[in-house]
């Protein structure tokens, strides 16, 4: 983000607000439990083994949601989405509850003014995992026909698109631990720049997988600190040994000041 941007909005520049927010997280499945619990000093990070049950055990640290999105959602919609859209959906809809909304297709109108930036890291990659073990071991008149839809890394954002009826623009900005933000800073750009007047914008991950924590473990990056997973993840401390792996989603209401106003939204 440019000190311009930072700053606030150049004369001729429309000024950019939030008007609600959305998480799901491995504190709590919706902002108010999530908030709760870190006021609290709760911490969701466990001792979880992502080994096959007659395999080699495969224990990392790891911070699993504490809502499974899939409950939350239709069964119909949890089945055709994969875990990563189904956190975004979650966050999204409570974003735009919490933005006025009583029904999340009630903020479009005809959608030509509502856009949605959806960041992801690795995105649909265990339902690809997935999909390639069915194929290997079924063949593949047993892989689903979802495969590729969810396999992309703009599947979240297109179900949030879908859900909201966005028409100004839906994008996923991949750019790894980065994603979220960068989603963020393209919504306000958006805004600024007239292109739409709500944007929901955020960031969403489901990769706790064996084969993504084994790669991390083999970097060197993870925690190792198993005695002790309340602890582990210590970014700023000097005897920081790696981070923990999460999952999740974020989701803001992004609006410009003067629709805000207009309809008479909280900032």
């Amino acid at each position: 983000m440019s000190p311009r941007h930072a700053a606030g909005p150049a004369p001729g520049e429309r000024a950019a607000v939030v008007t609600g927010l959305g998480l799901t997280t491995s504190l709590g499945g919706d902002v108010p439990s999530t908030w709760r619990a870190l006021l609290d000093g709760g911490c969701g990070v466990e001792r979880v083994d992502f080994g096959e049950p007659a395999g080699p055990a495969q224990v990392y640290l790891a911070a699993p949601a504490a809502v499974d999105p899939g409950t939350v959602l239709s069964s119909a919609k949890a089945a055709h989405c994969d875990r990563s859209a189904q956190f975004a959906l979650v966050a999204a809809r409570e974003a735009v509850r919490d933005a006025g909304f009583p029904d999340p297709s009630a903020l479009a109108g005809d959608g030509s003014r509502v856009a949605v930036v959806v960041g992801v890291g690795l995105g649909g990659l265990t339902s690809v995992l997935e999909q390639d073990h069915r194929l290997r071991t079924q063949g593949a008149g047993r892989v689903s026909p979802r495969t590729i839809p969810v396999m992309l890394p703009n599947h979240a954002a297109a179900e949030v698109g879908l859900m909201v009826g966005a028409k100004a623009g839906v994008h996923a900005p991949v750019s790894a631990c980065a994603a979220g933000a960068e989603a963020l800073a393209q919504a306000l750009g958006m805004i600024r720049d007239g292109r739409a007047d709500i944007v929901v914008a955020g960031g969403t991950e489901a990769a706790l997988h064996p084969l993504v924590l084994a790669g991390f473990a083999r970097l060197r990056a993870l925690s190792r600190r198993h005695d002790d997973p309340k602890g582990a993840s210590r970014p700023f401390d000097a005897d920081r040994d790696g981070f923990v792996m999460g999952e999740g989603a974020g989701m803001l209401v992004v609006e410009s000041a003067a629709h805000a106003a207009a309809r008479g939204a909280r900032v």
